[in-house]
């Protein structure tokens, strides 16, 4: 018992510090690109850039896709982990082909999005 009185001041600090993150990022309510990319490169089985002269897959009838409208489907698909796709890996390795991203951040990212597939 005389350990956790000596140490109670630094206990305080850690659950005030993590109650303040967490109300930190509850508060965030946009996206800096290179976070779409990272979701992108751990969870798109379509590319790992959303560019027609990169990826084959992002590109209409016409091999355009400037100034026009696209689906949210296509970024859905881009940022999010699809049914069925949860923990498989194989995209991150291709995806990585073009990325520059270290491969552990991305199978962590991609194993704590695989619990939650479906959502962003």
């Amino acid at each position: 018992m005389g350990k956790f009185w000596e140490n109670w001041g630094k206990l305080v600090v850690v659950v005030i510090g993590v109650l303040y993150f967490l109300l930190l990022a509850s508060l965030k309510n946009g996206f800096y690109v290179d976070e779409f990319f990272s979701f992108g490169h751990a969870n798109s089985t379509v590319g790992a850039f959303m560019s027609p002269t990169i990826d084959a897959h992002f590109v209409d009838k016409n091999n355009d896709l400037h100034g026009k409208w696209l689906d949210n489907e296509l970024f859905k698909k881009y940022v999010m982990v699809q049914k069925k796709e949860g923990f498989d890996y194989r995209n991150i390795y291709q995806n990585l082909a073009k990325g520059v991203h270290p491969p552990f951040y991305l199978m962590v990212l991609h194993t704590v999005c695989s619990f939650f597939s479906g959502l962003f």
